[in-house]
């Protein structure tokens, strides 16, 4: 991972929660398509290659969210650790 300023981070971090904020129902929403998918399919010949697409697919959408959540919760400690620093220094 690259190299921020404490400024990079923090606008980062505020792109991520826009995403959140804005579109976290996009992830949830292929998550459950891909469930709901993935019980119907009923092809024998390729249905368990549909159905690790279908996985790969709803693993994907999770593990984008739950980066987005990482990057946000990870500044808010970081700001939360500045501020008690700050305080302790004062």
């Amino acid at each position: 991972m690259p190299e921020f300023t404490r400024e990079e981070m923090a606008q980062r971090a505020r792109r991520a929660r826009e995403v959140l904020d804005g579109a976290s129902w996009v992830f949830d929403e292929v998550v459950a398509q891909a469930q709901r998918d993935w019980v119907i399919v009923d092809d024998p010949v390729n249905g368990e290659t549909t159905r690790e697409e279908l996985f790969r697919k709803a693993q994907a959408a999770l593990r984008i969210k739950a980066h987005l959540i990482s990057i946000v919760s990870a500044q808010e400690g970081q700001e939360k650790l500045d501020e008690r620093r700050e305080r302790r220094d004062q």
